[in-house]
């Protein structure tokens, strides 16, 4: 677990804005969701970050023209077909926590609190090295109830083992493509949650107008997950895991702290409008 390190200088953190009004959610505390309507998280799909990140099929030396071709003959039949073999084997069983917790910041820890304002726990943010010497936990109030989403998406166990299967069918090319298939399927799914919470935290009047938008975070506030250069410490996976009581709806963590199934996600969402992604 990382340390509760200040910098040498308080006084030389530049803090984002205090005046920024605080939402009040619908809720508190957590709800769960496993209804999810596959083609609307189909609609979310960023069909540039499958192909060539997902499944490497990068441009590399081809014309535009070339590439083009691979697209329409090859790519494109396989986005269809898996597409519509994750719905015919019935592989898509996605569970959906997510929830409010009353919070305050204190130096680089954000602290959760129960209904009636007892502290149910903390979670512990790396301090930039370098100006403006931020961490995440700046964008929540030290002084004033606060309140943090987290949020966590699972593709399901089924997704998982059929993936498995293929593999030790030996049938590596078809579990590569399903992967990243459902590794897309996973952060979009986050994604379009994402969109809900900040609908229900009314700050959803400055996203952009469409989906491609959103994918270009043209929106108030920002998803951190642990693991990225934020948040790199997985160890507090365990931390939301524990408040959701994702154990109870089949997500568990590792000793080396990652999720199982392996296509899920944590997130913990600030509504702070000067959020941003940034390094250590």
């Amino acid at each position: 677990m990382l340390k509760n390190i200040e910098t040498k200088n308080k006084k030389d953190i530049q803090f984002p804005s205090r005046d920024n009004i605080i939402p009040v959610p619908p809720f508190y505390g957590k709800k769960i969701i496993t209804d999810v309507d596959i083609t609307e998280v189909y609609s979310w799909i960023n069909e540039r970050s499958l192909f060539r990140a997902r499944w490497e099929y990068k441009q590399k030396n081809k014309s535009d023209a070339d590439y083009q071709k691979l697209l329409k003959d090859v790519v494109i039949p396989e986005f269809n077909f898996w597409k519509q073999k994750v719905i015919n084997e019935n592989l898509f069983q996605p569970t959906i926590i997510y929830g409010y917790w009353k919070c305050r910041s204190q130096n680089n820890q954000v602290i959760l609190f129960d209904q009636k304002g007892n502290e149910k726990t903390r979670l512990t943010y790396p301090r930039q090295t370098l100006s403006p010497f931020r961490c995440i936990a700046d964008y929540f109030h030290p002084d004033n109830d606060d309140v943090i989403a987290l949020l966590l998406v699972s593709i399901g166990h089924k997704f998982v083992d059929f993936e498995k299967e293929l593999y030790n069918n030996n049938e590596y090319k078809d579990y590569f493509l399903l992967h990243g298939f459902g590794v897309e399927l996973t952060e979009r799914m986050a994604e379009y949650y994402h969109k809900i919470i900040r609908k229900e935290l009314g700050i959803s009047s400055s996203d952009g107008k469409t989906k491609k938008d959103i994918l270009k975070q043209k929106y108030q506030g920002r998803r951190y997950s642990f693991g990225y250069p934020p948040c790199p410490d997985l160890e507090q996976n365990k931390i939301i895991l524990d408040i959701l009581e994702a154990g109870k709806y089949g997500v568990s963590i590792t000793d080396s702290f990652l999720m199982i199934p392996e296509q899920t996600t944590s997130s913990v969402i600030c509504h702070h409008p000067e959020a941003e992604y940034f390094t250590i």
